[in-house]
């Protein structure tokens, strides 16, 4: 059985947002790992603040993970 994963990125800033860096070396990590070991079957992004407590993308994420056993 093949291992599923869910990626979830997040920048803080709208600047780090625009530029891609950050969220593009997220990515490639996340993408290489789950290629390596598993099936990535689903990415989700967001530019939020850490100090936030409403992380509405990361709940999608998580919902997802668990209707999808990932």
């Amino acid at each position: 059985m093949s291992v599923k994963y869910v990626g979830y990125y997040r920048v803080s800033t709208q600047q780090q947002g625009r530029s891609g860096l950050g969220l593009e070396s997220q990515r490639n990590a996340v993408r290489e790992h789950a290629n390596a070991n598993g099936t990535l079957i689903g990415e989700y992004e967001e530019v939020v603040s850490g100090n936030s407590t409403k992380h509405t993308v990361l709940d999608e994420a998580l919902a997802q993970a668990k209707r999808e056993k990932a």
